[in-house]
């Protein structure tokens, strides 16, 4: 695979799965775990949508981009 040394172009990976709590302390729902393509890939869990929404686009921002919302 040929690296783009500019990095103009951002690649992720996105799972997601729901968590079913037993407990009546509200943690059921829907869980993400984001992980960067790039060489330097780790993973990220979030527990909501819109976290990984604002994660991704610090990614932008960061390269440059307007900022989103």
């Amino acid at each position: 695979m040929v690296e783009n040394s500019n990095k103009t172009y951002q690649s992720f990976l996105l799972r997601c799965w729901h968590v079913q709590s037993t407990l009546d302390n509200g943690t059921a729902g829907w869980r993400f775990a984001l992980r960067s393509v790039s060489a330097e890939s780790e993973d990220r869990h979030f527990s909501d949508l819109e976290q990984v929404m604002r994660f991704i686009a610090t990614k932008f921002v960061a390269v440059g981009e307007q900022k989103i919302g």
